[in-house]
Formats: structure tokens, C-alpha cells, sequence
């Protein structure tokens, strides 16, 4: 069975943890495939670490926080 990796990025505290090291196996047509979701530390004390998590990654979520429907 393929595994397609996906690692979920943002800022802290935007409820990245929700997805923390999840994963499902998904049929794509007549397919099975595993999808891994990774959260990833968005503070800054992390930003050199957060590259790690990048190998193998077939696919990112750009996790961000609406804090104002100003400009929605």
C-alpha cells in the first residue's frame, strides 16, 4: 500500500494539533492508500527544526487563523 505524506504548517495556536501524526487509509479509485497528517511546531523557537518534517512529503496544508472578517 503507498503512503502519501502530508505535513500541516502554520503559525502556533491555529489548531494544527488537531491533525497531530493522524492517518486514515483512503481509496483513490480502485486503490488503497494511507494518508499521514504531521503537524508541525509553528513557533519560532522551531523554525530550524520544522525542515525535518519536509522528506517525502508529497503534499502541505498552510494551516492560518481568521482573527478579523475585514478582509473576507
Amino acid at each position: 500500500m503507498q503512503t502519501i505524506k502530508c505535513v500541516v504548517v502554520g503559525d502556533g495556536a491555529v489548531g494544527k494539533t488537531f491533525f497531530d501524526n493522524y492517518a486514515v487509509t483512503v481509496m483513490i479509485g480502485d486503490e488503497p492508500f494511507t494518508l499521514g497528517l504531521f503537524d508541525t511546531a509553528g513557533q519560532e523557537d522551531y523554525d530550524r527544526l520544522r525542515p525535518l518534517s519536509y522528506p517525502s512529503t508529497d503534499f502541505n496544508h498552510n494551516s492560518s487563523q481568521r482573527k478579523s472578517d475585514e478582509y473576507m
